[in-house]
């Protein structure tokens, strides 16, 4: 499970967002606790099989109500990288994949007739479209038909035209194609297809490895006899459909949006200020960074934060992990000190570097409302200003 949330072995952002997502509906159910209660008392009275009063208690145990929101999401972080690390939802995973393996390898069987293409509904020869002079694979983009597919862009140049086409075609098309090819002919040696991966492939790592084997396949085909390469099963497989001349309309919006903003590198924080009478106190819980850019060496940074409350001119607010600070004249503060975070690298003894900086004005503290414990908090996504 680890493997397929990074899309490999080495830890990523998705993995992140894994966990920030896992957190968010934990803390949504410890705020919804007494709807969740009443449903299981109800449950446990109406004579529902292994619900009782101990389910009720051991519900209640495991949503640590009795922890704050930031500690109990330091726990429950835990309890995912524990989990992770476990046999059983190995176990779990690989028998879902199995069963998700067995269903597809099922409605690719039924796909018997080797005479017409499955996403072509008719045949189309050198006569109708054009003798073929060369294709080329352009790049790959992901699309949505209407669940996510990476398409594969193909550059088709016809002799009797002066402008290029363009087909979008996704691997299972391509080894589609592959299939029957080698049926139709089978005493011609095709250059197979490789599967890339038995286990998710619908990620664009496996993507951009399958593109170096669809961009030989191709090259190799039209190395082969006229009979076989301006055969009607090819010409069918280039013909331009209705999805090529309005790719741009499979693009998902949220998806755009979101491409729009991955590069910018953000930090998700939770800044609490608690007021009261002897001593006031903030404190400031960093969940992680995202975005982070690679170094020059092309590897992930060795990232960790601190912070500063400026002005400090001989920096004693500096804190790397235990972010709290005991303020005597909190008001004062929060009108006129600034928030500094930045993240650096670690690069070795005295080789450290600062990669990222965001200044946050604690006057916004004072514009949230106190809840019942008279805390004041401001939590989000914050963009780091500039890239050091």
């Amino acid at each position: 499970m680890y493997h397929v949330i990074n899309g490999g072995n080495q830890q990523k952002e998705s993995y992140q967002t894994f966990i920030d997502y896992c957190c968010r509906a934990f803390n949504y159910i410890r705020r919804n606790y007494i709807i969740l209660a009443n449903l299981l008392k109800i449950m446990a009275c109406s004579d529902i099989s292994g619900m009782n009063v101990e389910s009720l208690n051991f519900v209640e145990k495991n949503l640590m109500l009795e922890l704050s929101e930031t500690d109990a999401v330091i726990q429950f972080t835990q309890l995912i990288n524990h989990s992770l690390k476990s046999a059983f939802p190995r176990i779990n995973f690989f028998f879902h994949t199995l069963a998700q393996v067995m269903t597809s390898t099922a409605a690719n069987s039924a796909r018997n007739n080797d005479t017409v293409l499955s996403f072509v509904p008719q045949l189309y020869t050198q006569e109708t479209d054009g003798k073929i002079k060369r294709v080329r694979v352009i790049s790959f983009e992901k699309r949505f038909l209407p669940s996510k597919v990476y398409l594969y862009k193909v550059e088709v140049i016809r002799v009797s035209e002066t402008l290029s086409t363009y087909v979008y075609r996704s691997f299972n098309e391509f080894n589609e194609l592959y299939i029957k090819l080698r049926r139709r002919f089978p005493t011609v040696a095709f250059l197979a297809l490789s599967p890339g991966t038995k286990m998710r492939s619908n990620v664009r790592e496996v993507a951009q490895r399958r593109m170096v084997d669809v961009e030989s396949f191709l090259r190799y085909l039209f190395t082969l006899s006229p009979e076989v390469c301006h055969c009607d099963l090819v010409y069918t497989f280039f013909h331009l459909i209705l999805r090529d001349s309005d790719i741009d309309s499979y693009i998902d919006t949220e998806e755009m949006q979101a491409d729009a903003h991955r590069n910018q590198c953000e930090v998700y924080l939770k800044i609490q200020f608690n007021d009261n009478k002897h001593q006031s106190q903030l404190s400031i819980f960093i969940g992680h960074v995202k975005h982070l850019g690679l170094l020059s060496t092309g590897q992930a940074p060795d990232a960790y934060v601190k912070t500063y409350i400026r002005p400090d001119p001989q920096n004693l607010t500096k804190r790397k992990t235990q972010l709290y600070y005991d303020i005597m004249d909190g008001e004062h503060v929060l009108s006129t000190r600034v928030l500094e975070i930045s993240v650096w690298n670690c690069g070795g003894l005295m080789d450290n570097n600062k990669m990222y900086m965001l200044y946050i004005p604690l006057q916004k503290l004072k514009n949230q409302p106190e809840d019942r414990k008279g805390n004041r908090i401001l939590e989000g996504w914050f963009a780091f200003d500039k890239n050091i």
